[in-house]
């Protein structure tokens, strides 16, 4: 996993939804958001479908 993947994943398990990581993310790094969702969404699908990290749904 590159430095970039590593912040992905650390924001992944610390904001509850996409949005959230990915404002987060960008705002990290400095990059675009609207460039940047669609790879930062794909690289947090691999990492549930590693099993690295789940995808829970909260219910109330």
């Amino acid at each position: 996993m590159n430095d970039i993947g590593y912040i992905i994943f650390e924001f992944a398990i610390k904001y509850e939804n996409l949005d959230d990581i990915i404002y987060n993310v960008c705002k990290f790094t400095g990059d675009d958001i609207d460039s940047a969702k669609y790879t930062i969404k794909n690289f947090i699908d691999e990492l549930v479908d590693k099993e690295i990290i789940i995808k829970v749904e909260k219910y109330e």
